[in-house]
């Protein structure tokens, strides 16, 4: 659990920071965890070994593998399925969908932004 002082501050201003501190926590520590499954999922998945494919990066809510192109289209779509459907260890899927785009044209990082 995170420590926030300032929401108990008799200073309105902190007392507003500490509120949206408390609520802005969970909310990116559940962001975090939903990217940390699918990165797993993606770095374990037996289609993308297979197709010669591995994760090398993520970088907050993206991720960035390397392998060969002549696969590149199909690699993409296990990550796409591995990123909208993260769930592991049981956990029930989201009542909202989860969204992923991307592309598998780009030599680099820098390219595809």
């Amino acid at each position: 659990y995170r420590q926030i002082p300032d929401a108990k501050s008799s200073r309105m201003k902190l007392q507003g920071q500490g509120a949206r501190a408390a609520i802005n926590t969970p909310i990116q520590g559940g962001a975090a965890d939903v990217a940390m499954m699918a990165m797993n999922k993606i770095n374990s998945s037996p289609k993308l070994k297979a197709l010669g494919w591995i994760l090398l990066l993520q970088i907050h809510d993206e991720v960035i593998l390397e392998g060969p192109e002549e696969t590149a289209e199909e690699a993409f779509q296990e990550v796409l399925q591995c990123m909208q459907e993260p769930w592991v260890f049981g956990l029930d899927k989201t009542v909202v969908p989860l969204l992923v785009d991307g592309s598998f044209n780009h030599k680099t990082w820098y390219d595809a932004k």
